[in-house]
């Protein structure tokens, strides 16, 4: 009985190997199809995920550009008060050096500083 067996099994061996060649030859071809689908998938996840944390740092450079802006903005503003309150006190130290000047140039200060003399000298040779 056994002879009978193993020519059925090669003969069902035969039949499927001719049967089967051209489903193989369309399975592995399927199967690389679906390897390169997977790693055309993984690239593209890949790629996303690289834009995603690309798009993160590029709002974080954005926001503390902004904070950099603003502080700017705030320093400018507070340089403006100050320069408007450096203006303000060069115009009164201008009015009183023009002020000294005249009092200087009047024929009051000068017989006063010529009374005076006469007591600067004294406190000068005191010292």
């Amino acid at each position: 009985m056994e002879p009978s067996h193993d020519r059925i099994a090669t003969t069902r061996a035969e039949s499927t190997a001719a049967d089967t060649d051209p489903r193989d030859a369309l399975i592995a071809e399927l199967r690389q199809k679906v390897m390169d689908l997977e790693l055309a998938l993984l690239h593209s996840r890949d790629f996303a995920i690289g834009a995603i944390a690309e798009t993160g740092e590029l709002r974080l450079a954005n926001a503390e550009a902004s904070i950099h802006r603003e502080n700017q903005s705030a320093h400018i503003s507070r340089l403006e008060v100050h320069v408007a309150r450096l203006d303000k006190q060069l115009v009164q130290r201008t009015k009183r050096l023009k002020e000294l000047e005249r009092l200087v140039a009047s024929r009051t200060y000068k017989v006063g500083r010529l009374v005076m003399l006469p007591v600067r000298i004294l406190k000068r040779l005191a010292r």
